[in-house]
This record gives structure tokens, sequence and C-alpha cells, in this order.
């Protein structure tokens, strides 16, 4: 449900504190007296992560400082526990008093209200709750018990590894159709819906099921010892499970994919029957994101050419271990930049850059085959191919398609000029090894 923050009536339908929270509200015409300011109720009430001690908080857009102080004095000043005071720093102003069972926060700057960090902070964390579902909300109501603030308990929720307030400024939460468009190589939405059609002359995208093949079996001690039978394989963004079906008809393994789009599914099921595999081979479709919170533990996981889907890689690796076997690995399919090179891309990191968040999340990188695109040429044949057709039988869509195309071009001569192509595996490293890593990195 998309909520107008800016109107408070959907506390009206919110639970018991939050329908509290509204009556007090519209009862003591607190919004009606701040509105000359664009007041907004912001925190943790409306966005349902609050505790016990949480305030109900306002923010507020002053021209006049004095005039706004005066406001807040004359209008609250005689209720309980009144306390006005100035922030220096951030040019703010306060007032903090009871009324009936709620602690209330005023705050008040030069700054348009939907422009403050507190409204913009509460924005990014209603989509990443929305997103992420009821265990993660109740795992930062824990950490807000354990005495976290609320944006250090999404800091440690999300694996962030910096200044959690800052980094959820830019926290990049996509909606499911938005996160495959960014992997297949697209910004605009309306291409998801026309993807199975454009793709449909490929089984295997991206990610080589050969290598992986080969680094499972140089990796996974199961198959050493001829128990690969036990070897539990979660394949997250698996397309038309390529990887997942030739890896089961070659080791035997039981493999799990899970992928956003409905026809990649049906395409993985056939070819999991196809090849004799469809008893051990488990198709879903899904958004990997949310899919993975209630998952166990999988001896490989494999990530193939999707992007940062769980945002960066200290990110991304801190929620994939979460389900890593003890002895297990993690192969991604990716690309970064050459530490020499001085090209950037908005999600390619340099490799410097990309070691060090391994290192952060408490990973080693333990082997890479890098290459180009095989066959570069003819997949964009196939691509532009079907492109064409589609602007034939949808013309009033053809600036999608045709867009679709030129940003191949440019996908394509980033991946074989550009930078570097990996197919990466990763294990968990021990004390030791992290200290040792940390340091040369730093050097």
């Amino acid at each position: 449900m998309t909520i107008d923050f800016e109107n408070i009536e959907y506390l009206k339908f919110g639970n018991e504190k939050q329908q509290r929270a509204y009556k007090l509200l519209t009862d003591e015409r607190i919004l009606t007296v701040l509105k000359p300011y664009n007041p907004i109720l912001v925190g943790t009430i409306p966005i349902n992560i609050d505790i016990d001690t949480s305030d109900l908080d306002i923010i507020c857009y002053w021209k006049n400082k004095q005039e706004f102080i005066d406001a807040l004095t004359n209008s609250f000043g005689q209720l309980s526990q009144f306390r006005l005071w100035e922030n220096k720093a951030s040019n703010s102003v306060i007032a903090n008093f009871e009324l009936s069972d709620f602690n209330f926060e005023i705050f008040g700057q030069n700054i348009p209200t939907k422009q403050q960090v507190a409204y913009r902070h509460m924005l990014v964390k209603h989509k990443i709750l929305k997103q992420k579902g009821e265990k993660f909300r109740q795992e930062i109501i824990n950490l807000k018990l354990q005495g976290h603030k609320t944006e250090p308990a999404f800091g440690i929720a999300l694996g962030l590894s910096g200044n959690a307030y800052e980094e959820l400024l830019n926290y990049d939460v996509k909606t499911l159709e938005e996160s495959i468009a960014t992997a297949m190589d697209s910004n605009d939405v309306e291409i998801v819906p026309f993807l199975p059609y454009i793709l449909q002359d490929f089984w295997e995208m991206g990610t080589s099921s050969e290598i992986v093949i080969d680094f499972v079996k140089k990796y996974c001690a199961t198959v050493e010892t001829r128990h690969a039978t036990s070897l539990q394989v979660l394949d997250l963004g698996c397309g038309k499970g390529a990887v997942s079906v030739k890896l089961a008809a070659t080791l035997k393994c039981k493999c799990y994919g899970i992928d956003g789009i409905a026809e990649f599914i049906e395409t993985a099921k056939e070819k999991a029957l196809e090849y004799g595999v469809d008893m051990l081979c488990r198709f879903e479709v899904g958004d990997i994101r949310k899919k993975i919170e209630g998952l166990g533990k999988f001896d490989v996981i494999i990530l193939g050419a999707v992007g940062q889907v769980f945002g960066n890689y200290h990110t991304t690796l801190t929620t994939l271990s979460k389900h890593l076997a003890p002895e297990g690995i993690i192969i991604i399919d990716d690309a970064y930049i050459d530490d020499a090179s001085t090209f950037q891309h908005p999600y390619i990191l340099q490799r410097k850059e990309l070691l060090q968040q391994i290192v952060h999340a408490g990973m080693e990188l333990i082997d890479e085959t890098t290459g180009g695109v095989a066959d570069s040429a003819k997949e964009f044949e196939y691509l532009q191919k079907r492109c064409r057709e589609l602007i034939v039988n949808f013309p009033e869509k053809a600036s999608i398609f045709e867009y679709y195309i030129k940003n191949q071009v440019n996908e394509y001569d980033v991946l074989e000029n550009k930078v570097i192509c990996s197919t990466m595996v990763f294990t968990r490293m021990c004390i030791g090894d992290k200290l040792n890593i940390t340091i040369k990195i730093d050097k």
C-alpha cells in the first residue's frame, strides 16, 4: 500500500498505537496549529517500528526562526515537560513536551520538510520494510530494544559498513521490476514484460554453467568424496535455469533456483524435465531479496550476472553468508574496473574497492575466472532482431525497444573494452587471514 505521509489519515487505519496517535493529533489540533510550517509526522510510529519510548516526531519548515520559536512557546509552552532549544550545528529549533501518553518532539529547520533528512530517511526505511517483510521489521524492533537508534539498527540489519545515517540516504531500494530491468541492462521498467520475447533465443544467460561446475568440483569436498548428492545449491536470479540444470545433471546435486520472471521459471522447469533432473531441481518465481530471508543453509550459493540486487558487495556478501554452510562457497558472476583504469560506472567497482568490501564482509576471494562475453556479436544480433520485431508489433512502444538496443550497444562495449568480466568464488575467512588481507589492502 502506498502511504501519503503528508496526510495522517493513514494512521486511522493502522495499529492500535497509530490510531491513538491519530486521535490525539486530531483532537488537540497539533498539525493544524503547525500548518503554517508544513508539518509532517516522521519517525518510527508512522512506519510501525516504534517501541515504548518512541516519540511522535513532527518536522517543520520555518522561514523566520523567531516567529517559529514564539509559535511553539505560545501553543505548547504550558504542556508537561515542555523544553525548547536550538541546535546551532544544524540551525534547527527543537521542542519537546508530553501530552496524554505520548512524548512529542517538534523539529524545525529553514529547509522544506520534504527535503529534510528525517523525512528522506523515513521514505527509504518504509521502502526497505515493504521490500524485506515482517521478519526484517521485527529484527529492527529487536535491535532498537537492545538500545540501538533506528538508523544504526537498519545499518546493522542491512550490513552497511559505513555511517548508517549517510548510507541510508543513498541506499538503492528498487522494486522487483526495477531490479529486473537493471539486471537486464536497462533503466526502463516498461521493457520487463517484453524480456521473455527479447531473450527467447537464449537458455544460458550471463553466467557460464561450465565455469560454475568446475568451481563446484574444485572447492566442494562432497564432490571429491563422491557424495555430491548431498550438495545443496541455491541459484539466485537463476534465469532459465541453465546453471542449476547442468549442475544437477553433472553432479546429481540438489538445486533451488529463484527468478523474478515467470516465463523464465517455466523454461527452467521444462529444461529440468528434458535433462531428467526434475527431481533434483526446484524452481520458483519470486523476489530473491525477500525469498532468501526464510531460507536455510546451502553449500553453494550462486548469484549470476544480476548486478547489485542486494546492494554493494559488503551488503551482498553479508546477506548471502547468513545462508552459507560452514565450508560453503559463494559464486558471483560480475565485473570490476582495473585499478589503473580511469573508467567509471555507477554499478561497477574498481578491483581495490571490491576487495576492501569483501574483507569488511568477513569473506575472501579465493578464485576467479576472467574473460569477455562469448559470442557477443551473435547475442546482439538476436537481441536486435527480436526488438525490431517488437517495434513492428507495438509501434507505439518503439522508443522503448530502440532505447534498449542502444543500451545493449553501450553495455557490450563496456563489457568487452572497459571492464574485467569475472566469475568469482568467495568463502569465509579466518580472523588471522582477515587481519593479513586488511593490512595488504591498506598498503
